[in-house]
């Protein structure tokens, strides 16, 4: 009894990898080479360039109700309804797997989204913008097509607000906590200044 009762305490791989993506967006590392081997054990690649993507989702999340109109326990409805959303940000950006998204809490998801040439084609606009697809203001602008194309898909599939912000891609492992930054950055001011259902970014905040 005493050691199914250790086992049954034991982080499953689901909430190893939530904890691995929410230390490496607050800068928790330490040894970067023992973060990739972990990341590589959890199916996450985190050699390609990424740049961090927030879904604030709270509406959904949170005002969520059984058919019947009553309320489910919280803690169990809203981890339903973020692996809702992140089963939809899978299948609309065509990922093999669930393991860079993440449910961080507050009614927000977060995506480590690949940067590269290879993931951004689909919304490189003409021949310029996939000529310039390295340089890190044309990825953002691809990013934001794809993030909008997202939060489109988003508000079909929950019938809710949704907003999306956006950070700049910071080289290595440490650049998501700088990205991450910008994304929450941007989520905060947005929404207060521009509201919900729109793509937010820094650059687009001007004097704010």
């Amino acid at each position: 009894i005493n050691e199914m009762a250790v086992i049954d305490r034991l982080p499953n791989q689901h909430e190893v990898k939530n904890k691995l993506i929410f230390d490496l967006l607050h800068g928790r590392i330490q040894d970067e080479e023992q973060i990739l081997t972990q990341a590589r054990f959890l199916g996450m690649d985190l050699t390609p360039p990424r740049a961090v993507v927030l879904i604030d989702a709270s509406e959904y999340l949170f005002n969520a109700r059984n058919g019947d109109g009553s309320q489910q326990p919280e803690s169990s409805r809203v981890q339903r309804q973020a692996q809702f959303i992140i089963s939809s940000i899978v299948s609309f950006f065509h990922l093999s797997s669930e393991t860079i998204c993440a449910y961080i809490g507050e009614g927000t998801v977060a995506v480590l989204k690949a940067t590269n040439t290879k993931n951004l084609t689909p919304w490189a606009s003409g021949d310029r913008a996939a000529e310039e697809i390295n340089n890190s203001w044309a990825n953002l602008e691809a990013l934001k097509r794809a993030a909008a194309g997202l939060l489109a898909r988003l508000r079909n599939d929950t019938q809710s607000s949704v907003s999306v912000a956006i950070g700049r891609y910071h080289p290595g492992l440490r650049g998501l906590a700088q990205s991450y930054r910008d994304a929450r950055a941007a989520l905060m001011l947005g929404r207060r200044l521009r509201g919900t259902n729109r793509i937010h970014c820094l650059d687009d905040m001007g004097v704010a």
